[in-house]
This record gives structure tokens, C-alpha cells and sequence, in this order.
């Protein structure tokens, strides 16, 4: 037995013997020593047949270069020849990327993904543990964390499958029951005209700079009305296209009215409303006084002082008929090129109150990405966008 020292070594019967050290190399039926120098990246990286013509002229160089003839070498039986490294297989990959149930979950987590933190988060699933049950493929703890985190981060539901290793439909249904459950047991405590008084407001939820600039009683309550736009997607159905397309912003979107406080506490959310131009912010809101479905009238029994923008002048004259304080930045005559001295003041004192529902709807946007987006027409269809919309606002009041 010779050594051609290339890590092989050749029999008299040119009969090729692989020692222990040598790594095997499979190609098609055939185990073939592969010499150290062919393990290199640049042989690894190369197609089945430019290996397998590699190793066979090395070997017959050098065999006729020692015998003076070639070896015998069996050819693969195979047509195609399949390289495969016989080596250790990779470690599993986790699935399920995040997992509440996960006891090395740190509590400074649920702040990122779910925008509130780990004793806000077990508290809201005390309000739907009565309601949800607990499955084969989620409980209600995941269930929860698939709807906020849709809600913070604003990702599409296949991306959430994959976060949460499971399917797409699944996904839906985790959705669906965590906002109705949320709509039912949490929203009321936390959200609309009966779940605080009029004197808990007044107390609680007023600012006494605010009192002073619009010269107002301490008993007077102090509301700012205002809406927000959600950008939707343009349809393909022509009345709902007609229908939601702001000539102001020039694309699509619905409007949601909010009733904030002068502390930035919202007190209620109307909506969805369309974008055309019978739904401007001054029609929603008489819509809104003269409707008793929408429980504001009976709210507004008593007297009510509403900090509004120019946007709300054809309401003006419908609250004051009601008895009701209405505060808004002057308009220019036509025979005027700048407004007076007490004018200018007192536009300004409206600017410097009711800036509180501007950072409002600010805050429903950055805390729940998902209204930032442009949302899904498949929304629309059923009452979701709607308890989206009521669940994120109680949320942010708690």
C-alpha cells in the first residue's frame, strides 16, 4: 500500500480505501474521501459535476504519474449526481417569536410591543377573561397581545402570523374577540357620557387656566369638539369612492369626532363619519346636538361652555339657541384688513385652550400606529374600525 499523499491512499487493485480522518462526500450512490485540500470554501461553493471532474483529474494525474496508468474508478450510477455534506443537523428554529406566557419575557417589553405596561396589560385581561376562553392554539393572555400589538405596531396580520406562529385566520379570530370582549366590559368603564359625571369632570378634568381665559364660572364645564381624519384605501366601489374622498386633503379617508376636556381626558368619540362635503365639522357636530341617539343633548342639559375653531361657525348660532357658551377665533369682515387688538387676544386665548384635542388626536396616532396608516377598506365593512377607534381612546384615558 502506497501513499500518494493526497489524503488518499490506492491498493495494488486500484481499489480506493478511505482512511478515518478523510471527510465523506456522497455523490449520488457513491461515497467518495474527499482530501482536506478539497474541503476548502472554494470546492464547497462549486456544482456537483465541477467537483466531481476535480477530484477524478487529481486522481488520475497522480495515479499515472506513480503506475504509469489510470485508475479504476467507478463512475456514479446516478444521471444526476446529488452533493450532500454528511454533517450535524442546525438546531430548530423558535417559531413563535412572541410568547407572554414566556417567563423570561422582561415586563419592559410590553411598553414596546403593546404601548402599555405589564400591570396595565394584566388588568385589561381581567376585563375579558369572563367573556374569551382559552384554546388549543392561543389563550386569552396571547389573544390580548395579538390585538394591541396590532394596534402599536400597525403591521399587516400575516406579518403578526408570523410573530406569533400561527395562521393568518387565526390571527382574525384572535381580533375580532378581544375588540368585542374590550367593546363590551372595558370601553364603558373607561369611555362615553355615562361613565363620568358632570362634577367629576368639573373637578377632575379641568384646568383652572383654562377657567380664567374663557372668563367662565367654576361650575361651567369646558369641552373642545374636534374631528380627526383616518386615511382609508381608495375603493373600488363608486358611491363609497364618492363618498369618502376629501376635496380638502384630496384622498380618501373617514372623519372621527372627539370630545376632549381641557386636560386632554376624552370624554367621548363619535364616528365614522364620511369625508364629502355634507360632513363638515360644523354638520357633525349640530348633527350631534340635535340627535337624541347620541346621548350628547341629554349631556348637554346644563350649560356648557365649547371651545371651537372656525370650522364650527355654522354651529355657533344652533348652541347659543341651546343656552350653551360658545368660544371661537374671530373672522375678518370684508371690511377689515386685520382684526382688532381685543380680537387678536381673544383668538389667541381659544388657540391656547383647545390646543388639548390637537395633542389628542396626536396621541391616538403615535401610541396606535395603526390609525397613522393608510387602514384597510375591510375594515370598513363591519363595525371594527369603530371599536378599534373606542377601545385605543379608553385606553389612553386610563
Amino acid at each position: 500500500m502506497k501513499n500518494l499523499g493526497i489524503g488518499s491512499q490506492i491498493t495494488e487493485s486500484c481499489r480506493l480505501v478511505s482512511p478515518p480522518a478523510v471527510r465523506k462526500y456522497t455523490l449520488g450512490s457513491t461515497i467518495y474521501p474527499l482530501p482536506y485540500s478539497y474541503a476548502s470554501p472554494r470546492y464547497m461553493e462549486t456544482t456537483d459535476e465541477a467537483l466531481q471532474s476535480a477530484l477524478r483529474s487529481e486522481v488520475n494525474s497522480r495515479f499515472a504519474a506513480q503506475y504509469g496508468r489510470t485508475p479504476l474508478i467507478p463512475r456514479p450510477t446516478v444521471r444526476t449526481p446529488e452533493f450532500s455534506v454528511q454533517a450535524e443537523e442546525s438546531p430548530t428554529w423558535r417559531y413563535r417569536m412572541i410568547d407572554v406566557d414566556d417567563p423570561n419575557m422582561p415586563p419592559s417589553a410590553y411598553k414596546s410591543l403593546f404601548s402599555i405596561n405589564y400591570e396595565d396589560f394584566e388588568d385589561l385581561c381581567r376585563y375579558i377573561s369572563p367573556s374569551m376562553k382559552n384554546s388549543v392554539n392561543r389563550n386569552v393572555r396571547n389573544a390580548l397581545a395579538i390585538f394591541l400589538s396590532f394596534l402599536r405596531t400597525g403591521v399587516s396580520q400575516d406579518n403578526l402570523a408570523t410573530l406569533y406562529g400561527m395562521s393568518e385566520q387565526r390571527i382574525s379570530y384572535a381580533i375580532d374577540a378581544v375588540s368585542e370582549a374590550l367593546d363590551t366590559y372595558f370601553v364603558p368603564r373607561f369611555l362615553g357620557y355615562s361613565h363620568i359625571s358632570r362634577a367629576e369632570i368639573i373637578r377632575n378634568h379641568t384646568r383652572s387656566f383654562a377657567t380664567i381665559l374663557t372668563q367662565s364660572s367654576r361650575d361651567t364645564l369646558i369641552l373642545v369638539p374636534d374631528a380627526t381624519y383616518l386615511y382609508i384605501q381608495k375603493s373600488a366601489n363608486f358611491d363609497v369612492q364618492k363618498e369618502t374622498y376629501s376635496m380638502h386633503k384630496y384622498d380618501n379617508l373617514v372623519k372621527v369626532m372627539m370630545l376632549v376636556t381641557t386636560t386632554g381626558y376624552i370624554l367621548a368619540v363619535e364616528g365614522l363619519y364620511c369625508a364629502d362635503g355634507s360632513n363638515n365639522d360644523a354638520a357633525i357636530l349640530n348633527n350631534m346636538v340635535t340627535e337624541p341617539a347620541y346621548g350628547f343633548s341629554s349631556f348637554l342639559q346644563s350649560e356648557v361652555c365649547l371651545v371651537v375653531n372656525r370650522g364650527f361657525r355654522d354651529s355657533v348660532a344652533l348652541l347659543e339657541s341651546f343656552g350653551h357658551e360658545v368660544k371661537m377665533p374671530s373672522l375678518l369682515p370684508r371690511t377689515q384688513k386685520q382684526l382688532t387688538c381685543k380680537e387678536g387676544n381673544e383668538s389667541r386665548l381659544c388657540t391656547a385652550v383647545r390646543w388639548v384635542v390637537e395633542s389628542a388626536n396626536g396621541r391616538l396616532k403615535n401610541v396606535f400606529p395603526f390609525f397613522g396608516h393608510t387602514i384597510s377598506n375591510k375594515y370598513l365593512c363591519s363595525t371594527k374600525l369603530n371599536r378599534f377607534v373606542r377601545i385605543a381612546c379608553a385606553i389612553l384615558n386610563r
